[in-house]
């Protein structure tokens, strides 16, 4: 006995075992988040343009890049013979500056310069100084490097701004996958009864109880139903083909893992509309894109002050010849163009663009606060209808058992029966209609508002 109690303890310990090991988990919205990783298509593709520009950014930074050059040159014309050797380091920094170390060695005539050199060679140290943009703090690879790095800032917030946009989509997808699954729920529903009613009026017109159209019009009734799931059923699939693409997995392995959701979870939300407009203005991803458009204009301006005055240069270089000692070169190069054209097209170029900018956010700001008035209305307006078609299925399906105990009592017929079975069913699909309504706004309203989504794969 003792033997037999302990072998079903053991079978059932087993059965629990493998039950635990083939439950699935119940997918909800939040699990989205964890199929959006970069390994995903939709998401790599909303990534791709902060992932190049932040190689530009390396590309800018190479602008300061220590360079070694090597020259050399040899000529034996028929009156004049010359050699020529050089080796140089040089190394620009961010203020403008640029520092140079070379050894050269001239021998004969030059044909390019008039260098002459011991026959050691000699050492040259030396510095470039951009008189101009030392005063103004600006110069062109200084700007290149800095507008990189502010475009690259600016496409971090474009992907976040991308990613936003995706999750809603997603979401919306999902949401419509649930509303479908539902439908089919419904549909089935209703299919069922029929066959099950079928059933029991064919065992009526063989008692001979009941004429034998009414087993015609019941029939006819089976057709209309399932015709009705059949389509209901296509509409399914097509939301779960869309859905899955999003979440770039099968449905072989989604399903070995998830069941779905069996209802339209509509939990309600409270809206205060000036707060949010708050939110959306500090958190929205394409308007902090746009401050950083200005942070590049004013600094393109910055610079493009240089071309309001003379090109100044100044290079001082120490020279130490191996046999003759030391000596130095200083070398100063303006120019300037009298109608700077240049610097007045530029500034205007920029103040315009500038002003586009700051109009296009004006312009965004203000499409936002309208998008979040629409949004916050008709989510009033969804949640009074959800309460109405509440009470709306009640007095149905109250018609509908009114009828059909009429029916039974054979002061009815099917026909009536049938419009009183699809009318609650309608009444039904409204109330999933405006579930599904009330979940695409709240998360419109979310997205318009830029709640970030946390997510440690992302």
């Amino acid at each position: 006995m003792k033997g037999s109690i302990s072998m079903r303890w053991i079978v059932s310990l087993s059965f629990f075992t493998v039950s635990l090991l083939n439950a699935k988990q119940t997918f909800t919205s939040s699990e989205v988040l964890h199929y959006l990783d970069h390994k995903n298509p939709f998401v790599y593709e909303v990534y791709a343009q902060e992932y190049i520009y932040k190689e530009k950014e390396q590309y800018r930074l190479g602008e300061f890049d220590t360079k070694f050059s090597l020259k050399y040159d040899k000529k034996d014309y028929p009156t004049t013979t010359g050699e020529f050797y050089e080796a140089s380091f040089k190394k620009p920094i961010e203020n403008g500056m640029e520092f140079i170390v070379s050894y050269r060695e001239a021998d004969g005539t030059q044909e390019y310069n008039n260098i002459q050199t011991g026959e050691n060679g000699e050492m040259l140290v030396g510095v470039n100084i951009p008189v101009l943009s030392l005063i103004h703090k600006t110069n062109t690879r200084k700007m290149n490097l800095e507008l990189a790095q502010l475009e690259s800032i600016k496409y971090h917030f474009n992907s976040q701004n991308k990613l936003r946009i995706l999750y809603l989509q997603v979401l919306t997808s999902y949401y419509n996958l649930l509303y479908y699954k539902a439908l089919v729920e419904l549909e089935k529903k209703l299919f069922d009864r029929s066959k099950k009613r079928e059933f029991y009026i064919a065992k009526r017109v063989k008692a001979g109880t009941v004429a034998e159209v009414t087993l015609v019009e019941a029939k006819q009734q089976i057709m209309n139903r399932k015709q009705r799931l059949i389509t209901a059923k296509n509409s399914y699939e097509k939301s779960l083909t869309i859905f899955l693409q999003y979440l770039n997995t099968s449905r072989e392995e989604f399903f070995d893992r998830y069941v779905l959701e069996d209802v339209l979870k509509t939990e309600i939300i409270h809206v205060d509309l000036e707060r949010s407009m708050q939110e959306a203005i500090k958190n929205r991803s394409d308007l902090q894109m746009l401050q950083y458009e200005k942070k590049k204009l004013k600094l393109q301006k910055k610079n493009a002050v240089l071309l309001g005055y003379p090109n100044i240069n100044i290079a001082l270089y120490g020279v130490h010849d191996f046999k003759y000692n030391n000596g130095f070169k200083l070398t100063f190069n303006m120019d300037f163009p009298f109608e700077r054209r240049k610097y007045y097209g530029k500034t205007r170029e920029i103040d315009q663009t500038l002003q586009y900018v700051k109009n296009v956010q004006t312009k965004r700001e203000l499409t936002i606060g309208a998008n979040l008035t629409n949004i916050v209305n008709s989510l009033e307006t969804v949640e009074k209808n959800i309460l109405y078609a509440l009470t709306e299925v009640k007095l149905a399906q109250k018609l509908e058992k009114a009828e059909y105990i009429k029916y039974k009592s054979g002061t009815s017929n099917l026909f009536m029966l049938n419009q009183r079975e699809v009318y609650s069913l309608e009444v039904n699909k409204k109330i999933l209609k405006y579930k599904l309504d009330y979940l695409r706004l709240k998360e419109i309203f979310y997205s318009e508002i830029g709640v970030k989504r946390s997510c440690e794969n992302i």
